[in-house]
């Protein structure tokens, strides 16, 4: 399924914000975090600062630019040694390429989050990814994707799991009868 084809346009169930005006403080607020991280060299500060930043980036459709920090940010982390933030890193940024339209460098940077082995992540890392082969016209993956996702996410009382539940409607609407 290309995009022209997709019920959905070329995102499948993409997150947004309503309001542009907190998006753009939190960004804001984020760059001015990272900045303060990097004046007194505080390499795990920054990194705690990027990855989030990244994700707002992505959120306010300025995904190029998280892309560029993310890849900074997952040096970063790797050089660091921290499994968890590099499993996060690799989450925005999947998310970031995906919107890209680059989605099969997304799934290898989704395989690479699952594979980090933070279980608490895996989750939203599933959700992600579905939403990803949705777009991608892989139905039977997505699916599976959402299937995991709402069962680590109803097994944790995770309040997303109506997100999931969602997801998984809408694909059934997409998958042939």
């Amino acid at each position: 399924m290309d995009d022209a084809t997709n019920p959905y346009g070329p995102f499948f169930q993409r997150f947004g914000r309503d309001d542009t005006a907190a998006l753009a403080r939190e960004i804001r607020d984020a760059g001015a975090q990272l900045a303060r991280a990097r004046q007194s060299g505080d390499e795990l500060g920054q990194l705690l600062a990027a990855s989030p930043l990244g994700n707002l980036l992505t959120i306010a459709r300025q995904e190029r630019a998280a892309v560029d920090l993310l890849e900074w940010a997952l040096a970063l982390a790797r050089r660091l040694g921290n499994r968890r933030e590099e499993a996060g890193v690799l989450l925005n940024l999947a998310t970031a390429k995906q919107y890209l339209g680059d989605r099969d460098d997304a799934q290898a940077l989704f395989q690479g989050a699952i594979d980090c082995g933070v279980g608490n992540l895996e989750h939203f890392i599933q959700h992600h990814r579905g939403r990803c082969y949705a777009e991608q016209g892989h139905l039977s993956e997505a699916r599976l994707c959402f299937e995991r996702a709402l069962v680590l996410r109803r097994q944790a009382g995770e309040p997303r799991a109506e997100s999931t539940q969602r997801a998984l409607e809408a694909l059934k609407r997409l998958e042939p009868s």
